[in-house]
């Protein structure tokens, strides 16, 4: 969202769909035949987020909060507020996701009697170069949070 075809070339390389577009042009996708923009792909989401939302609450959402990764620049921020806008949805802020708070490594924590495998697991885990650390920091997702009803 928010990047030229330029900026993602290796990316489109790892992916199963086609993306279009000139080199200078925003990234659009082939979707079913038509050029459809990482926006519009995120305003379904959120306009399905609302009516959940809205069937939860049994109210009308109108106004939204919408958090996105923290490395989104300010052009990924403003696709990001646009697709809420095209979802129907008032943008009061667009924040950026906290980093999420890391287990105790091993040398804070208290020792216990441990199998020397479940003791490497935990460290593993809770490593910052873990794999699922890495993996799970790079994680791209949205999050609308609904802030008033009407």
């Amino acid at each position: 969202m928010g990047r030229r075809h330029k900026e993602v070339a290796q990316e489109e390389k790892m992916v199963p769909y086609e993306i279009v577009g000139g080199p200078d042009d925003f990234v659009k996708v082939k979707v079913r035949g038509k050029d459809t923009t990482p926006e519009q792909i995120s305003a379904f989401i959120l306009q399905d987020l609302k009516k959940t939302a809205e069937d939860y609450l049994g109210e009308k959402v109108t106004d939204a909060v919408i958090t996105v990764p923290a490395y989104f620049n300010d052009a990924q921020r403003k696709a990001t507020k646009d697709a809420g806008e095209i979802a129907g949805l008032k943008v009061l802020r667009v924040l950026p996701n906290p980093p999420r708070p890391r287990w105790p490594t091993g040398s804070t924590r208290k020792r216990t009697r441990r199998s020397a495998s479940s003791t490497w697991a935990a460290e593993r885990l809770t490593s910052p170069s873990s794999t699922s650390a890495t993996a799970s920091s790079k994680c791209c997702r949205s999050t609308a949070i609904p802030t008033s009803r009407r």
